[in-house]
């Protein structure tokens, strides 16, 4: 026999009571020599088999009062099949199974996971040999996060198990022991509200929902949405109990950003890249050690290479320390990489490993293209303006910045096409006087196809003709222009006359000189500007005038930037071109604007890979090769189709779409690091470009969540907590539909028992009244 709560059964002596009592009251007997007693024990003799039978049906009922007291008590978990047949119940275990990135916590001693895996082990071991029918459901909240992001509401789409008999033998639970924690986050939403779809769906008499999680404070601190669920399975009469399968954590550092600096991305310059690691532990860490790791994907790189980590030749980097990292705080390392040849190289960082290691790695690409032209235009006759221009970014010598400078007269911008206009990064108009109707349709299509235009204005614009373009162009400009305003000479001799916003990516160089960077700038008068208010919030004053009228801003039009100075470059408003942070200015606005377009240098591991080629070129035959962290790595081999219009060649995977058809291994999809698809020319040679899969912010933050604040954000939700180590008792199906039976066999004994009693013992009758 197994029972919920052993100790209890020490209760069981107390079935020694109704036979010392019966025992007692025999002694107490006492023999008298009396005539009317002879009678009586003559009657006694002729009825004593049935007086016998009624005392021991008295004796053995009440021994049973107590022995189903006892067991009701001490929660009777053993088999008993005539139980269960008088109960004549179905019982429906759920079980959500948290499979997030934070449950690979190793604090304690093995991993949060590993204690959900044995927890649940325990609970189809204790069902498999339990009398009655026991439904087990298994739902893991990585496949209920990508079942419901692609549009299902289905639940046996997500769940390992579904609504299955558990028996002796269970293979799919077995399959379930050998799974590890997802690079996902959350999910636990989308498993309640799936977890609510199966429980209405299915046919049982009891159903029990358990919760096997980490109980994360990002993840438990608003659980309104998951209480909705957990309400309606309330309601229905679900048992809800919350399973804690972690310890109290232990210090964790993460590495939450791998990116290259908005620049200008060109094979030959070196490319600044940022690096932050951020301390989720309660206690200084010093001495952290981040390597990094190059991976090249040259031309030279043209077979796939499954048996190894990469199929590029990887170079080492100097390696970088963070001297101190403040707890709950981020540390940021910049350093430069330099890579000669053109293609979309990968790089991968690390710091030394702690109790969570998906976190201490990290990876990105780096997508290096040849110089590319950019475009001046400038409305001097002279071109003083596009001189100056021309010469910061195309100094001459060993000096590389990716750009090609060229210079085009005003009437090459007034017949120029939108697909003329596509083949420069940058496009810079300097002074022009007028701009045309037909010439601010091209540049605003270029913009917003993501194109960057820097526009300077002075004494030659013409501001009615620039101000009728916001009326068919909004966006084109930053707002209104108004005429030249002087800047009034300054009542302190310390304040320069340009004041930039440190804090902005053009002049954030020039941030360690603080006030004092313009400080031989001096400005005479600029155009001033009325902000539109529909584009208030998205124009940024870059540099503004000691009056604090705008100098310099910058906005957003479609997927492009625009740049307007309120001055033009030549000498008569302001000695700005012939300062040094003219020179930084136009470098940092150049890879400003040049940054639009860049592509994007990683995908979290939830997102689609996709891949579009042309198909004048490429083949329909495509590898995508996985992530690993060790070798080998799985191929996929996948077919390309074409677009709408016939013209590329598209391919997408999906890990949202594959958790639902199955088509493709899901936890390859969602395996962080660094992707390889490998393309067909049409001359039979392979083209690789890498792609870089990333883990989401925050799931390092092991921060626990208290559960009697979990408990009360989740009123009137009845719910139970349990440590990973009580699930058997948790878990027990049988105690808890036997409890009410066993409380209503209780009754009916002692309903008997006062039955027996009334009959077992001389009730003289009563008199009639007269």
């Amino acid at each position: 026999m197994q029972f919920l709560f052993p100790t209890l059964t020490i209760g069981f002596a107390l079935l020694a009571v109704p036979f010392l009592v019966h025992l007692i009251n025999v002694l107490r007997q006492r023999r008298r020599q009396w005539a009317a007693m002879d009678f009586l024990l003559a009657s006694y003799r002729k009825q004593r088999k049935w007086i016998w039978l009624r005392q021991l049906l008295l004796l053995l009922m009440r021994t049973a009062v107590v022995a189903v007291l006892v067991a009701m008590l001490a929660g009777w978990a053993g088999r008993a099949g005539w139980l269960d047949a008088l109960g004549g119940q179905t019982n429906h275990h759920i079980v959500l199974l948290d499979d997030s990135l934070s449950m690979s916590d190793q604090s304690g001693g093995g991993s949060a996971y590993r204690r959900a895996l044995s927890a649940l082990e325990s609970l189809g071991k204790r069902l498999a040999t339990a009398d009655g029918t026991h439904q087990l459901t298994v739902i893991r909240t990585s496949r209920a996060q990508l079942v419901v992001g692609a549009g299902s509401k289905a639940g046996d789409a997500a769940a390992d198990l579904s609504a299955q008999t558990v028996g002796a033998e269970n293979r799919a639970l077995d399959r379930l022991m050998a799974t590890a924690p997802s690079s996902l986050a959350g999910g636990m939403e989308q498993a309640v509200e799936l977890a609510a779809g199966l429980a209405e769906a299915t046919s049982s008499d009891r159903t029990v929902l358990y919760v096997l999680s980490d109980l994360r404070q990002h993840d438990w601190e608003s659980p309104e949405r998951i209480n909705a669920s957990l309400q309606e399975l309330s309601k229905s009469g679900t048992e809800i109990r919350m399973v804690d399968c972690a310890s109290v954590p232990a210090a964790n550092l993460a590495i939450t950003q791998l990116q290259p600096v908005e620049d200008v991305w060109v094979a030959g310059v070196p490319v600044m890249v940022e690096a932050k690691v951020r301390n989720y532990g309660t206690e200084i860490a010093t001495n952290v050690t981040l390597d990094a790791k190059l991976i090249r994907y040259g031309r030279e790189v043209g077979t796939p290479r499954t048996d190894q980590l990469y199929s590029g030749p990887t170079a080492a980097l100097p390696a970088m320390v963070f001297e101190k990292i403040e707890p709950g705080k981020e540390a940021t390392k910049r350093f430069q990489v330099y890579v000669a040849e053109p293609g979309t190289h990968g790089l991968t960082i690390s710091i030394p490993e702690d109790i969570l290691t998906a976190d201490n790695s990290r990876s990105c690409t780096l997508p290096l293209i040849d110089q590319q032209k950019v475009l001046i235009v400038d409305g001097d006759v002279e071109g003083r303006g596009a001189y100056f221009v021309a010469s910061v970014l195309n100094p001459g010598g060993q000096v590389r910045t990716g750009a090609i400078p060229e210079v085009r007269p005003v009437s090459f911008l007034n017949s120029v096409r939108s697909d003329e206009l596509a083949q420069y990064r940058v496009v810079y108009l300097l002074n022009l006087p007028r701009i045309e109707d037909s010439v601010a349709r091209v540049l605003n299509d270029y913009v917003n196809d993501g194109g960057g235009l820097a526009l300077f204005l002075g004494d030659a614009t013409d501001r009615e003709n620039y101000n009728r373009l916001i009326a068919k162009y909004p966006g084109l400009l930053p707002g209104t222009l108004n005429a030249a305003k002087d800047l009034p000479l300054p009542s302190d001799s310390e304040t320069p006359d340009l004041l930039p916003d440190n804090s902005h990516p053009i002049v954030e160089p020039l941030a360690a000189a603080g006030e004092g960077a313009f400080g031989l700038v001096r400005v005479l008068r600029s155009l001033s500007l009325e902000t539109d208010r529909d584009l208030a919030l998205g124009v940024r004053t870059v540099i503004r005038r000691r009056d604090d009228a705008p100098f310099v801003v910058e906005h957003r039009l479609g997927r492009g930037r625009i740049v307007t100075a309120l001055t033009d470059l030549g000498n008569t408003w302001t000695n700005w071109t012939g300062d040094p942070t003219f020179v930084v200015f136009l470098l940092r606005t150049n890879a400003f604007l040049w940054s639009t377009a860049n592509p994007a240098t990683s995908r979290l591991v939830s997102q689609p890979l996709t891949m579009v080629m042309g198909n004048e070129s490429y083949g329909r035959s495509v590898d995508l090769i996985g992530a690993a962290t060790a070798p080998p790595r799985l191929s996929i081999q996948l077919q390309a189709e074409p677009d709408a219009e016939n013209q590329d060649l598209e391919v997408e995977v999906s890990p949202s779409a594959a958790a639902i058809d199955r088509s493709v291994d899901v936890t390859t999809l969602l395996q962080p690091g660094i992707f390889e698809w490998w393309l067909t020319r049409l001359d039979g040679s392979r083209e690789v470009r890498p792609v870089a899969s990333v883990i989401p912010d925050g799931e390092g933050d092991l921060r626990r969540a208290v559960r009697s604040e979990i408990d009360r954000a989740l009123r009137p939700t009845m719910v139970t907590f349990f440590d990973a180590g009580q699930m058997a008792s948790a878990s027990e199906s049988e105690s808890g539909g036997r409890t009410g039976i066993l409380l209503a066999l209780l009754a009916a004994m002692m309903v008997g028992e006062q039955v027996l009693g009334y009959f077992g013992s001389y009730h003289p009758p009563l008199r009639a009244k007269a």
